[in-house]
């Protein structure tokens, strides 16, 4: 029972928790944030249609192309960049007016975004030329429900409910406005009588069983899953909560890790999958497998960009030196049985954030063999543990070099803990290592270059990044910190080519619009250089020494436009300082914008009621405007306050 409630807690719990409590904190789409364990569309309402039933264009010899555009549409959307899915399915709308499958996807790609009013008219054009594609009449009750237009969502779903062929559509919906609504019981009721109507419905299945759970029915909820999976018995979210409910019901630990397996035979690569099962040959005390599994678990990618049919935002933690410390241990494995037993477990204990118990781990190792991969390990848990001195952190590189000189891990790490104890000469000395055993590596060029660059050593350290860069043109950092080095050896059109390299991939790079700034400067061209540092003051918000020299260089130069972005952004992003709603109000006297001018004075003086410049200058302000009487009052509080400008 332990190890099952471990196992739960450590890997999980969350996934099991959603599926208890859905009831209870489900969103109105029927959706549960399930990043962790399952893929993100886990409950999502998917457009309930297939392509190839969709009335095609006619002319035959186009259909290749035709599709092939309907699968870019459909890649950009299932990598949410909306923006370019939207675009390609437009043109296709364009070229095929009468195609409804393309207002079709525009509705549901406007609905996941939010723009519930963008989406209805796309779906009501869907059912302007098909009146009984009721797929988007069914959508349309959804969007509704959001936007909390219930009536008129409830009359969409009982219309629905009434015809045959759409009647599980109808009590799917009647269920999503139950579930709104927190009334389980309802929720439950419809979704029964979803799945009496249409079995293969699959969107029910995962909330039905959550509510069976709720009411304590757990032999019900697993009937439904199987039911489910013999439906779709590849279904891999249906597979994932049948593994959840085997634990939750009798613990069965048997059924857990084959349903995991089939997972993993559908889906090798998925990080989550492989995950779990690393865990769980943890909990079972599987040590040297579970490291194993963990290993597969590091050297798979994350797809951060949400691409592909299972992708996913992932919250496992993937340290860096966690990761080169396994490739090490597995490029190195011979060891001691006693030792590696050890490693393994803290290995193990590490990856599970127990730090301390890892450690213990890793020393009870070295008693058994002195070994590299062993103090790696050791150096990876103090990185993570700030009580650790950088000193003891260098030490623990150094013993693992002076078991393998050829160890560059170790080399790198300790080079990181020299400079953190400002250790130039050392620092340098480890990169350079790091480079002779790594040359086609960028990470001991980039280092090196940073030394160098801290010493004054420009043209070496140009000479560093240049190398780093033909190892990865993907890193901006190193562009960014070549153009710095060219601008200050004054190579001007170097370093403005690696900053217009910056830009194309980031072009809200605010950093390297302001050494463009003073590259601009430097050439004499103001009118650009004051123009850059208002992108570079617009981009880094927080930047109030940007925001300041953006405001001195246009007010120089008597650029409205830009002194006003200045105030506005000083205003914005630090309020708390009310001397630059002071200076803002000053600023719009000057500039004859009385009305502008009397706002944020009045609005200062309510902060601060003993602000003596802004009654002076609220007082001419009204003075102008003709109001003596408001005029007279602020400037005796000015004089009252301390301001009497001569």
């Amino acid at each position: 029972m332990l190890i099952i409630e471990t196992l739960i807690n450590r890997s999980i719990m969350r996934l099991l928790f959603l599926i208890i409590t859905f009831a209870f904190v489900l969103a109105a789409r029927g959706q549960v944030d399930v990043t962790k364990y399952a893929s993100e569309d886990l409950f999502d309402v998917k457009p309930l249609i297939d392509v190839e039933t969709i009335n095609q264009p006619k002319k035959e010899a186009k259909k290749s192309q035709w599709e092939a555009e309907i699968q870019k549409g459909l890649d950009y959307w299932n990598q949410q960049e909306y923006d370019e899915a939207q675009f390609y399915f437009e043109q296709m709308q364009e070229e095929y007016p009468q195609t409804l499958i393309f207002p079709y996807y525009l509705g549901m790609i406007n609905y996941e975004r939010n723009r519930f009013d963008e989406s209805l008219r796309h779906l009501n054009e869907v059912l302007r030329i098909d009146p009984l594609f009721l797929e988007a009449k069914y959508m349309t009750g959804v969007i509704f429900l959001e936007q909390n237009n219930d009536k008129q969502a409830i009359s969409i779903f009982k219309e629905l409910k009434k015809l045959p062929k759409y009647s599980a559509y109808g009590e799917h919906g009647l269920a999503l406005y139950s579930l709104k609504r927190l009334d389980a019981y309802r929720t439950r009721l419809h979704l029964k009588k979803c799945l009496e109507k249409d079995a293969s419905f699959l969107e029910a299945y995962i909330p039905l069983i959550s509510t069976e759970i709720y009411f304590g029915k757990i032999k019900s909820a697993r009937n439904y899953i199987e039911q489910a999976l013999v439906i779709a018995p590849t279904w891999e979210e249906g597979i994932m909560v049948r593994a959840m409910i085997s634990l939750l019901q009798d613990e069965n630990l048997e059924q857990f890790e084959t349903d995991i397996n089939t997972l993993l035979k559908l889906d090798p690569s998925n990080y989550h999958y492989n995950s779990i099962k690393a865990f769980l040959k943890m909990e079972l005390g599987q040590y040297n497998d579970a490291v194993k599994q963990f290993k597969v678990v590091y050297d798979s990618s994350v797809d951060t960009l949400r691409r592909g049919k299972h992708s996913f935002s992932s919250k496992f933690k993937k340290e860096e030196s966690v990761q080169r410390s396994l490739t090490y241990y597995f490029d190195n494995y011979s060891m001691d049985a006693s030792a590696r037993e050890h490693l393994d477990k803290g290995i193990c204990l590490l990856i599970a954030d127990e730090k301390e118990e890892a450690i213990a781990q890793f020393d009870s190792a070295l008693i058994y063999e002195q070994h590299p991969a062993i103090y790696n390990f050791i150096g990876a848990t103090q990185k993570s543990l700030f009580s650790i001195h950088t000193n003891t952190l260098t030490e623990t590189y150094t013993n693992a070099i002076k078991l393998d000189s050829l160890n560059w891990i170790a080399y790198s790490y300790r080079g990181e803990s020299y400079l953190s104890q400002n250790a130039l000469n050392e620092a340098y000395e480890d990169y350079s290592m790091v480079i002779a055993l790594k040359p086609r590596q960028k990470e001991g060029y980039k280092n090196r270059g940073n030394i160098l660059t801290a010493s004054g050593k420009y043209r070496q350290a140009y000479q560093d990044y240049s190398r780093a860069i033909a190892l990865d043109t993907t890193d901006t950092d190193l562009f960014f910190n070549r153009a710095k080095i060219a601008y200050l050896m004054n190579y001007i059109d170097h370093a403005q080519s690696d900053l217009d390299n910056i830009l194309k991939s980031n072009p809200k790079d605010g950093e390297a619009y302001y050494i463009k700034y003073q590259c601009k400067l430097t050439l004499g061209d103001t009118m650009q250089a004051i123009y850059l540092l208002d992108s570079a003051s617009k981009f880094e918000k927080h930047n109030q020494n940007y925001h300041n020299e953006l405001l001195t260089r246009a007010s120089e130069a008597d650029l409205y436009e830009y002194a006003l972005n200045a105030h506005n952004r000083l205003v914005k992003y630090y309020s708390y300082q009310y001397r630059h709603l002071l200076n803002r109000g000053e600023f719009y006297y000057n500039n004859a914008k009385y009305d502008l001018a009397i706002k944020d004075l009045e609005n200062l003086i309510k902060k601060d009621k003993t602000s003596g410049k802004g009654h002076y200058y609220l007082g001419k302000c009204y003075e102008l405007q003709g109001d003596l009487k408001q005029s007279s009052k602020h400037l005796k509080k000015a004089k009252k306050f301390g301001y009497s400008p001569q």
